[in-house]
């Protein structure tokens, strides 16, 4: 194609053409297709990792609000039984 427009318009008009369609970085710039499909598998295996992260982060807080929760009865029984005990020895 470079070589019709030179041999058309002559080669600094061809040349001035051709850069005005460049990219500013050069065609080593340029994303292909093969590059986006590339990606995209990437990025959709991060999000899967990613997910499966946050799913063992959501269960880790679930068991530990549940130890805490049962620590918490536990804690507050006992205090409700000293308090019990205390009021019956007064």
């Amino acid at each position: 194609m470079v070589e019709r427009l030179r041999h058309a318009l002559g080669e600094e008009a061809a040349e001035t053409l051709m850069s005005a369609y460049l990219p500013p970085g050069g065609w080593g710039e340029v994303a292909t297709k093969a590059d986006l499909a590339e990606l995209r598998a990437e990025m959709g295996a991060l999000r899967a990792d990613i997910q499966g992260q946050l799913v063992d982060v959501r269960a880790t807080v679930v068991r530990e609000n549940r130890t805490l929760l049962f620590g918490l009865i536990g804690v507050f029984t006992a205090y409700g039984a000293a308090l019990v005990a205390a009021v019956r020895l007064h």
